[in-house]
């Protein structure tokens, strides 16, 4: 299955992960999952991209988002991440 088209950070967020030293996996195009996986030193952590120049309303999370952190709560680490200096704020 498909999903809508990644936001336009997308690629530079995964880079700036790469760049910190992060196995990144691009999962966007599991319906009902995250953007990416980034694991560094026995950690998971499970991004959803959104992009930042846009405003909250359309940042927000679907349904199938909400589902997917309500899931996976506990198993791992879940952000949202919009911009690189989040990265560096929640992540590093």
């Amino acid at each position: 299955m498909r999903r809508g088209k990644p936001d336009k950070n997308h690629q530079k967020i995964k880079k700036a992960l790469e760049l910190r030293g992060f196995l990144v996996v691009d999962v966007k195009c599991i319906k009902g999952f995250c953007d990416l996986l980034a694991i560094k030193e026995y950690k998971v952590f499970f991004i959803e991209v959104k992009d930042g120049d846009k405003p909250p309303s359309k940042r927000r999370l679907t349904d199938l988002e909400m589902d997917f952190k309500r899931k996976i709560a506990g198993r791992g680490f879940y952000e949202i991440i919009t911009c690189i200096k989040d990265i560096d704020e929640k992540i590093v």
